[in-house]
């Protein structure tokens, strides 16, 4: 009897044939090796080519995920739940049959570029590739002081140590996908990248990055930010501090190679809680700056991210913050699907100290600005040059209504990946799990995929059509029905208040 691997589609890759699975109508593989293990003398260099197989490898396993807090982990026994600094690993799903090359979208996980993983929850891209043909690829990269501090202002010949290691991972992947994805039906000529939160970040830098040329031809960045790199001076202050947590000297580099990954593990942590208390701190006026009309086109870009892991503008891979790039034309022009959700306070809110109520009225106003207005700027920048679609995702199934609970970052999420819910479930899921909810779903998927394969994001028959930002800043809201809408976001521009702003339909508002 055949076992479930010895009747696995086998592609021939660069770098040897790799054996997947069948997952329903879908050819999945699993855990494929990008780059070499980023170990031992490789740790804080850039990603290396990995070493060519004779045998063919078992592609059924995800990989483990990059060193990161435990809290972030499923309980599970699998290789998926596995901490381990050999995660430089992609997945990639590919439907049978349909066009024989198949457009090609690029997911990058979000978490703060500290946490996450490819395969997590609801990542699974069956559903994408069998509803759209597509080939589907997720990518897991270095995360905290392993893939986002910089460390290379204290590099030595001797102690060599490069800059933006997990936005280099990010790249390599794609380079891989280049050289290989055509052996799983995709068509290296359509690719499509995508990402949410800190990997719509990682997007929106890509555009800025002059040797990303040609990697991809469409872009996604799901609720970005438009401080989504560290100054070189920032960066190297950022790595002064990890080293001083570590009590590593900055001429002994060496000594950090050899820290044991749960001391750097520890080290992000209290990283991250500085930087929280740091912000927790800011005056409202700051904060308000940060959220209204600092992030205008009109404006100069930001000077650092509000998160100790962010890429870096160092001179070589980053020549220039990324808001500056597209504000000048000289991002990659390609067009450009993004937005975010309405309620991204609610999920901001919660790296806010309870014991800071005093400002915690301030700090979410003032976060629903800074969540809403980065999409605004990266849109009113790029849409010169290149096609721009604007969203903003307002759903939420009643259920969750009732419990306080709106849209919140990444709640958009599982409508995009077709991972709702299904079948026997508790009463309270399956109440919030509508059949508004599924059709939500299939609009949502329908858009993204007709983007991906024609760099526009079509409508189905009886929905409105999703005119182009440069068409009076028009604006797709998704909810329960879908609507467009000319400058949503008047309000925000004005530096005004647009709580509630969504409780009828704006002015300006079409639909069919």
């Amino acid at each position: 009897m055949e076992s479930p691997h010895s009747i696995g589609v086998i592609a021939d890759t660069e770098f040897g044939a790799v054996r997947g699975s069948l997952d329903g109508s879908t050819n999945v593989w699993r855990g494929i090796r990008y780059a070499a293990p980023p170990v031992g003398e490789l740790r804080f260099r850039a990603p290396q080519p990995p070493s060519r197989s004779a045998a063919i490898i078992e592609a059924t396993e995800f990989g483990p995920r990059s060193p990161q807090p435990r809290s972030s982990v499923l309980l599970s026994r699998s290789a998926a739940a596995r901490l381990d600094e050999d995660c430089l690993t992609l997945n990639v799903w590919s439907p049978s049959g349909g066009a024989a090359r198949k457009p090609v979208l690029f997911w990058i996980h979000g978490g703060d570029n500290l946490q996450g993983a490819a395969h997590e929850h609801p990542f699974s891209g069956r559903s994408l590739a069998e509803r759209g043909d597509v080939v589907v690829v997720s990518v897991n990269y270095r995360l905290g002081i392993l893939g986002f501090v910089d460390f290379s202002s204290f590099a030595t010949r001797e102690q060599p140590a490069d800059s933006n290691l997990g936005l280099r991972d990010v790249i390599a992947a794609l380079e891989w996908v280049q050289g290989n994805i055509a052996q799983f039906g995709g068509d290296p000529n359509r690719v499509t990248i995508g990402g949410e939160s800190s990997g719509g970040d990682i997007v929106t830098t890509l555009l800025a990055v002059p040797t990303a040329a040609g990697l991809f031809h469409r872009a996604i960045a799901q609720s970005p930010s438009a401080d989504s790199v560290h100054t070189a001076e920032h960066a190297a202050n950022v790595a002064s501090t990890v080293l001083a947590m570590l009590r590593v000297h900055p001429a002994s580099l060496q000594r950090l190679r050899e820290t044991p990954p749960g001391a750097l593990i520890a080290a992000a942590g209290r990283l991250v809680a500085a930087t929280r208390l740091s912000e927790a701190t800011r005056s409202s006026d700051e904060t308000r700056h940060f959220g209204g009309a600092r992030f205008s086109a009109a404006t100069s870009a930001p000077t650092a991210a509000r998160t100790p892991f962010a890429p870096v503008v160092d001179g070589t891979l980053v020549c220039e913050h990324p808001l500056t790039a597209l504000q000048n034309g000289r991002a990659h022009r390609v067009p450009l699907l993004l937005g975010s959700n309405r309620d991204a306070a609610t999920g901001i809110a919660a790296v806010i100290s309870t014991s800071y109520e005093g400002h915690a009225s301030a700090h979410t106003m003032a976060h629903d600005r800074a969540a809403r207005m980065p999409p605004l700027a990266i849109a009113d920048a790029h849409s010169p040059f290149a096609p721009v679609w604007l969203y903003r995702f307002d759903y939420s199934p009643p259920v969750r209504k009732a419990f306080g609970s709106r849209a919140p970052r990444s709640s958009e999420l599982p409508y995009l990946w077709g991972s709702l819910p299904r079948g026997p479930l508790p009463l309270l899921e399956a109440l919030a799990t509508d059949s508004a909810a599924r059709r939500l779903s299939a609009r949502v998927q329908h858009r993204w995929l007709s983007f991906a394969k024609l760099g526009i994001p079509t409508h189905a028959v009886g929905e409105p059509v999703w005119n182009s930002y440069d068409e009076h800043r028009a604006t797709m809201i998704f909810d329960a029905r879908d609507v467009l809408v000319n400058d949503l976001d008047a309000a925000l521009r004005a530096d005004g208040d647009s709580e509630g702003n969504t409780a009828r339909l704006p002015a300006g508002a079409t639909h069919r």
